[in-house]
């Protein structure tokens, strides 16, 4: 684990309310791509959304989305496997998360 990107907390999550977590790999970057924030390792940015679930209902609502880089050291294959989105959503989601990347990482050479 590197850091936490980014945290969204867009809905409030009651004591003893279902809250159901979905994940997923936004983007990876061999030996660190452009953004180098652990050395030659391996980069692998991923969302985590938390949705607060009514079964009851049949009904769920968005509550938090995180972002989480973490470091891949030392695979003996050398290589990461490219993410490549299968939708248009995907890809305007790893969009964003590299654009916020690259900000950041310009933010933080200043």
């Amino acid at each position: 684990f590197i850091e936490v990107d980014d945290i969204s907390f867009l809905a409030p999550v009651e004591v003893g309310e279902l809250l159901l977590l979905h994940s997923r790999v936004l983007y990876s970057l061999p030996r660190g791509g452009d953004l180098k924030l652990d050395g030659d390792n391996h980069l692998v940015m991923v969302e985590v959304e938390a949705r607060v679930t009514c079964p009851e209902k049949v009904s769920s609502k968005l509550s938090n989305r995180f972002s989480f880089t973490f470091s891949l050291p030392g695979r003996a294959d050398g290589e990461v496997k490219e993410i490549v989105p299968g939708d248009e959503e995907q890809a305007i989601a790893m969009a964003k998360r590299m654009i916020a990347d690259r900000e950041q990482a310009a933010e933080d050479a200043k």
